[in-house]
């Protein structure tokens, strides 16, 4: 008894092991919604070595991981390497219109104190 047990035991995790190692392919849409969200990321104009052109190309090169991935049937680490990329150029848009937003408040900032001080004299 105590050996049926142990190989029913040992059957249940290579089953168990058997189903997470089996892990389906990206779809293509969502290959092609990772692609659109890096390219929306390159479009921003944002100065070469800022945080925001650091993480856009972080997500270009997590998009290229994971199509090699892909390619060599790796789909778990492919379907990582996607969110990754996906993370890395959200956040490379939200830094590149954060940097926008704040050097348009810095020019606002900069016309009120002019103004104030055209008012002080």
């Amino acid at each position: 008894m105590t050996n049926f047990k142990a190989g029913l035991t040992a059957l249940s995790g290579a089953a168990l092991l058997g189903g997470c190692a089996t892990q389906p392919r990206p779809t293509a849409e969502r290959v092609r919604g990772t692609l659109k969200q890096v390219t929306t990321a390159e479009l921003e104009q944002v100065p070469d070595g800022s945080r925001a052109h650091r993480f856009r190309q972080q997500a270009r090169q997590s998009y290229q991981e994971a199509a090699q991935a892909m390619a060599a049937g790796r789909n778990r680490t492919a379907a990582l390497w996607l969110e990754r990329a996906e993370a890395d150029a959200a956040l490379a848009l939200a830094l590149a219109r954060e940097d926008a937003l704040s050097a348009e408040a810095d020019e606002i900032e900069r016309g009120l104190a002019d103004a104030v001080r055209g008012e002080q004299r």
